[in-house]
């Protein structure tokens, strides 16, 4: 009997080459599972800001009301403030010179912005939205 050839047929384990290449496919696992994982932990924080800037909107809307004043609209400018710790309130309206047409009409062009502080791209929610008021006390008693 050859003791060379004993010894190949009694040899156990696995060569370099294969533990090499077993890591390399489950490194490759790993890193994608873990970019995976980024991106839906990043959907979940971007759905919770835009719950939470929603629900500053709907607290801001209560707050701020668009209430009919004595020739104006009250509450149509509001400077940033902040509605709820981190989060935010504006309202601009866009058509602000009293001589605009529209704006004469009684057509507001309305933006509310809310914003917070946080990582990432979007960090601001805007609604943009068209009021329509007449003062129909004033149109009844105006001459025709």
């Amino acid at each position: 009997m050859n003791p060379s050839s004993s010894f190949h047929n009694n040899q156990r384990g696995l060569t370099l080459l294969e533990v090499l290449l077993a890591l390399l496919i489950i490194g490759g696992g790993a890193a994608a599972l873990s970019a995976a994982v980024s991106r839906c932990l990043a959907l979940v924080t971007a759905i919770r800001n835009y719950r939470q800037a929603r629900f500053a909107l709907e607290q801001a809307e209560l707050r701020f009301p668009l209430m009919p004043g004595e020739d104006e609209i009250q509450n149509l400018e509001i400077p940033e403030t902040e509605i709820f710790p981190g989060f935010l309130f504006s309202r601009t309206c866009l058509n602000n010179t009293p001589n605009d047409p529209d704006r004469q009409r009684g057509l507001y062009l309305l933006r509310d912005r809310v914003s917070w502080s946080g990582a990432g791209s979007n960090t601001a929610e805007e609604v943009l939205r068209f009021l329509y008021y007449t003062n129909d006390l004033a149109l009844r008693d105006s001459p025709p």
